[in-house]
């Protein structure tokens, strides 16, 4: 089963970890107004200080984290360790998240690093204001990709986000939204957050006012506890996580660390109705619940999403011989920090699996099988990148679609990459594979397995990038799904 499990390990530990890392922030509500005062600074403790949380997962410590927050000259320097000890397919992988962030005197981002390095992969990025527009790097060398986002106004971190006087002031039942920048998964947010009103938590035996906030994180509620002059005391969401204020010697003693629940197992969604032979599966009609707001993306190519059932049936190849150029967005052709398709390696790799004269489609066929055979199957816990993978030739699903994407991209065929579900075991999992534009009409491929078009029990729920990833993410746990049909 392991063996199995590492087709989808990746990106649900990917998921996972999103989920994790962004209990500190939490996003939702874009409608909500960003307050003309938010950047309004009034720090009722001193200038430097330094906070330590332990990590619960449903009571049991698996990690803390380390926040330094310190003024400077001209402005503020905010640093974050997280270490946490994630128990993934039974083995407990070590994992530590490293930030640090120059604040300019309004606690809006100036330039920061981020590093998130496990047993089973790394990854890093630097991101940095030019105007107004938010760079972010990663890479180095060749591999070196810069990406610009312009913002509408000044984005914050979390770090400093508890420090804003518009937050503290906000009167019970009243809502405001901030722009955030999350290098976790370098994606731009509003961060709405709702003021509950006075409360009391209990942190190292003593009980303490604290103000309580309710922030919307992916279609869930987390709480958050914060002291009257804005330090955060604890805060819990997704998958039973909890952060809580403890002290540096408590955090970081390691008999007090215990191994949580895996993180797969709790990713997972099981189904009472075995499916027999998915791989072979033309249609797949299921009851799903607990992903209304994915209603409208559930319902389009091959799939279609009525009255909570989803209804999965594979594609038919095209005519090999029909020619339809295509017109659509110019970014499914393009080359970006995690689809290096203009890279010299990647078109390299990709005019040698393919012939200059092969018709779309056998270019996607030969891409699809190259990719079947040539990389390991392995879970990397990393960002995953087309040119580390293309270097490393192994990864799961995530590594796959990512440099599938980019050799068909290289040879002119357009690409996307998907997530959802896919059946593996008697459960589903959290999983990635590709689409590709041939002869008029996107076809599904993947690599991980080997299929062109892919089978029907592959469930897509989402298309994109990063800021997709996260949304997808909302689903964990709450996400119920029943076999109505199946047919080979």
């Amino acid at each position: 089963m392991k063996n199995r499990w590492t087709w989808v390990a990746g990106l649900a530990f990917i998921l996972i970890f999103a989920a994790l890392f962004s209990i500190r922030v939490g996003y939702f509500d874009k409608e909500v107004e960003v307050p003309e005062n938010f950047l309004d600074v009034e720090r009722g403790f001193q200038d430097d200080s330094r906070t330590f949380m332990d990590i619960l997962q449903n009571g049991k410590k698996i990690g803390y984290v380390d926040s330094s927050f310190i003024k400077t000259d001209d402005g503020w320097l905010a640093k974050e360790t997280a270490y946490m000890e994630l128990n993934a397919l039974g083995t407990v992988q070590k994992t530590t998240l490293t930030s640090g962030a120059h604040l300019n005197p309004d606690m809006t981002l100036r330039s920061m690093g981020f590093k998130m390095k496990s047993d089973l992969g790394s990854f890093d990025a630097k991101a940095w204001m030019d105007g107004d527009v938010l760079k972010v790097e990663t890479g180095v060398g060749e591999a070196r990709q810069v990406m610009e986002f312009p913002m509408e106004s000044p984005p914050l971190i979390d770090a400093g986000l508890m420090h804003l006087k518009a937050l503290r002031e906000l009167k019970p039942g009243e809502k405001a939204a901030y722009p955030i920048f999350d290098p976790a998964t370098m994606t731009n947010y509003k961060v709405a957050i709702k003021m509950v009103g006075p409360d009391s938590i209990k942190i190292l035996g003593e009980t303490i006012p604290a103000k309580k906030l309710e922030m919307a994180f992916m279609g869930q509620t987390q709480t958050t506890w914060i002291s009257e002059d804005g330090e955060m005391l604890a805060q819990e969401g997704l998958m039973g996580l909890r952060l809580e204020k403890t002290t540096r010697d408590l955090a970081m003693e390691e008999t007090s660390f215990e191994k949580g629940d895996d993180l797969f197992a709790l990713a997972a969604i099981p189904v009472d109705t075995p499916l027999m032979s998915p791989q072979k599966l033309t249609m797949l009609k299921v009851r799903v619940t607990g992903a209304d707001h994915f209603a409208e993306k559930l319902n389009q190519g091959r799939q279609t999403f009525e009255d909570g059932v989803l209804t999965v049936k594979v594609e038919p190849l095209p005519d090999p011989g029909l020619e339809v150029p295509y017109t659509g967005d110019p970014a499914f052709l393009g080359s970006d920090s995690f689809i290096q398709s203009n890279h010299p390696e990647v078109v390299e790799l990709a005019h040698k699996i393919v012939n200059e004269n092969d018709a779309p489609q056998e270019k996607v066929r030969k891409i699809i099988q190259w990719g079947y055979e040539e990389l390991e199957k392995t879970p990397v816990l990393s960002m995953p990148q087309a040119l580390e993978t293309l270097r490393t030739r192994k990864g799961d699903c995530g590594e796959h679609a990512m440099l599938m994407a980019a050799l068909a991209r290289a040879v002119g065929v357009p690409a996307q990459v998907n997530m959802g579900l896919y059946y593996v075991d008697g459960v589903f999992g959290f999983h990635a594979w590709n689409s590709f534009y041939v002869n008029g009409q996107w076809i599904t491929g993947d690599a991980t397995v080997g299929q062109f078009p892919v089978d029907a029990a592959h469930l897509q729920f989402a298309q994109g990038g990063y800021d997709v990833q996260l949304e997808v993410a909302g689903l964990i746990g709450r996400l119920t799904i029943e076999v109505l049909e199946q047919k080979k």
